[in-house]
């Protein structure tokens, strides 16, 4: 509901003459008159004073407070847009860069955050001030780094590198764990709470070589002959190692999410693609390793994509 009052910059003078004059009967709030209250205090006696300097107080006033409604409600507007742009919407989190945080005016930075925090079901006053600059500040720090502040509510702000999440404790403790066997090709793997679909896709290898090559990291390409099936995409298990493409030996698959400045919150949710023979082939956004590669000789190729919900 839209509230209307096109009387609200009118002079209190100038409508009781008018009303005099027009003999409209208007009545007056007897409270208005008693000194105890603050807003009287100020209309009574702050204004008139401050009046004695500045004949077009008033004036000035309402003109100002036109000026702020305005451009309240483009910053507004703009805090709503870059929202709907730059944050990442959950089920039970929202997720946000810090550096795409980090780039925005002052103004904006704590718009957004105020904007995030209204939507958040804390069940406290979403206009801290303190706790809105507590974040903000927490986020815009040269330095990646990982802290954790309590909103309330049952809901932390996390930062883990250049991520910072809004999640509730019931989400935090939910750990994904499954596992799909994939045994014909083409197939397609939905990854329960994941928010990630693995395609697979088995064709022959083309006349060059660079047609062969993966495009980006959501992708990889591998010579069919060289992995055992069926294959298994599921969510990692402790302990777990990868042979990495480029080089010698195996490395645990912490180690290679820490070097890639994986967050700790989101690496359960990473599925990892293994064959037959228990190895893990491809970590899908990260990195692949060192099994099946293809060749010259590549006849046959299998071909991975993961796509992000």
């Amino acid at each position: 509901m839209e509230l209307i009052r096109p009387l609200l910059r009118m002079n209190k003078n100038t409508l009781v003459q008018a009303c005099d004059q027009a003999k409209i009967p208007y009545v007056i709030d007897s409270s208005n008159l008693l000194p105890k209250y603050m807003r009287n205090e100020i209309r009574m006696d702050v204004l008139p004073f401050l009046g004695q300097y500045n004949e077009q107080l008033s004036h000035s006033l309402n003109r100002l407070s036109e000026i702020m409604a305005e451009e309240d409600d483009y910053l507004q507007s703009e805090a709503e847009r870059i929202y709907r742009q730059i944050v990442s919407c959950g089920k039970e989190e929202m997720m946000v860069r810090a550096q795409d945080v980090a780039d925005l005016h002052l103004a904006l930075q704590r718009r957004l955050i105020k904007l995030i925090l209204n939507y958040l079901p804390l069940g406290t006053d979403d206009g801290d001030f303190a706790r809105i600059e507590a974040i903000r500040k927490g986020t815009v720090q040269s330095q990646p780094t990982t802290w954790t502040l309590d909103l309330g509510g049952g809901v932390r702000c996390i930062r883990e590198y250049d991520l910072i999440r809004f999640v509730s404790a019931r989400a935090e403790s939910a750990i994904p764990h499954y596992t799909y066997v994939v045994e014909c090709f083409p197939a397609e793997v939905s990854v329960m709470d994941t928010g990630h679909i693995v395609h697979f896709t088995r064709h022959e290898a083309g006349a060059s070589l660079s047609e062969m090559l993966p495009e980006g990291k959501d992708e990889a390409v591998f010579d069919a002959d060289g992995l055992e099936y069926p294959l298994t995409v599921r969510s990692r298990l402790a302990g777990d190692s990868m042979k990495v493409f480029g080089m010698n030996g195996s490395k645990k698959v912490k180690d290679i999410f820490i070097d890639e400045k994986i967050p700790p919150s989101l690496r359960s949710r990473i599925p990892m693609i293994a064959d037959a023979a228990g190895r893990i082939v491809w970590i899908p956004g990260v990195r692949r390793s060192s099994v099946a590669v293809v060749n010259e000789r590549t006849s046959s190729l299998l071909r991975m994509r993961m796509e992000r919900d």
